[in-house]
């Protein structure tokens, strides 16, 4: 299986958080609010590549201003959506409407 290209942001990593939730910490620095109850799981497809991002994080996640390896793994995410929003859609954040019907899912009934 062939990795995924890197994607890159001209924003900084920081102001592009706070821009995109406009959240702060407890403390008022630029951080993300957590959405409490909402879980997600990080598969990767082999021992080597979790092993080749905890090093990267490890090396320095820290100094690059990621707080933690959810923190790094949200803003790579997020990085990603917003490539997908550029080549995709113009730009502007996907809506439901732009999910074609047979990928939408049943509304949760919790």
């Amino acid at each position: 299986m062939a990795r995924p290209r890197a994607f890159t942001s001209s924003a900084s990593r920081g102001d592009n958080a706070q821009a995109r939730t406009g959240a702060t910490d407890a403390g008022g620095a630029p951080g993300r609010r957590s959405l409490a109850g909402r879980t997600t799981t990080v598969t990767f497809t082999s021992e080597e590549e979790y092993g080749q991002v905890k090093l990267a994080f490890d090396a320095c996640g820290l100094q690059a201003g990621f707080r933690s390896m959810n923190e790094f793994f949200t803003e790579a995410i997020l990085m990603a959506v917003e490539e997908l929003e550029r080549q995709h859609n113009g730009g502007q954040p996907f809506t439901p409407e732009d999910i074609p019907a047979r990928r939408r899912r049943r509304p949760s009934t919790t």
